[in-house]
């Protein structure tokens, strides 16, 4: 599986759980890194600064692993992404 289509499963599974709990700050978050991440590996983004700020195993220890243990197994195939993408982009 690319990074691409990593982050974007992850990403429609977000989605999914927003249609059914649209008010969840925490999942507007995923939301918001994943589209982050996507548009840093399509080439549509260059600040990588903000890897650092990817927080998204975080939430899948905390908040997904006992509601939606495949959505949390997702963030953290993304999180493995992110290290990849640290270890690459090292300024």
């Amino acid at each position: 599986m690319t990074h691409s289509s990593t982050i974007l499963q992850a990403h429609t599974r977000c989605l999914e759980l927003l249609k059914a709990h649209p008010h969840s700050q925490t999942l507007q978050s995923c939301k918001t890194q994943l589209e982050y991440l996507q548009e840093l590996v399509d080439g549509r983004r260059q600040d990588a600064q903000r890897l650092y700020e990817i927080i998204l195993g975080v939430y899948a220890a905390r908040e997904f692993e006992a509601l939606d243990m495949r959505f949390a197994e997702m963030l953290y195939a993304v999180e493995d992404v992110v290290k990849t993408l640290k270890a690459v982009r090292v300024e």
